[in-house]
């Protein structure tokens, strides 16, 4: 498969990592998500994005794999943040975990498991969220370490 995400540029990376003073991940299937597997193949035409989500996806494994090598010495700090909750899918038909803890924990840095689904992880529903206050927990670290 010809993809835009073929490989990870390592140059790029090497240049603009000495800028970045931690990652925070929020629900990345960094080795691909259950669901992407099994219903990527019942679409007629799924994207390019949804192939790469695959867990088979051999362009996701190339891609963590270079990134694990660059960035694991050279960036700080991580935070993954992972639900806890299944989500609806198929117009709430079923409901299912889209990014696994295997999938999901990176290996580096702080874990947070919160009792939210898929949706409410990526994109808090407000600043009570435990997610909203991770991410300020984590910008307000940062902003320490580089005073």
């Amino acid at each position: 498969m010809h993809s835009r995400y073929n490989h990870f540029d390592l140059d790029t990376f090497n240049r603009h990592s000495s800028f970045l003073s931690g990652i925070l991940f929020s629900a990345v299937p960094h080795r691909g998500s259950p669901v992407a597997s099994a219903y990527s193949h019942s679409l007629l035409r799924p994207s390019e994005d949804l192939q790469l989500l695959r867990m088979e996806s051999e362009v996701n494994r190339d891609l963590h794999t270079d990134f694990m090598s660059a960035a694991a010495k050279k960036i700080p700090s991580y935070v993954t943040v992972l639900e806890c909750e299944q989500t609806p899918f198929l117009f709430r038909s079923k409901m299912l975990e889209m990014v696994p803890l295997e999938s999901g924990f990176l290996g580096l840095g702080a874990l947070y498991h919160v009792h939210e689904n898929h949706h409410n992880t990526c994109k808090p529903r407000d600043k009570n969220s435990i997610f909203y206050r991770i991410t300020v927990n984590f910008i307000n670290d940062i902003l320490c370490k580089c005073r």
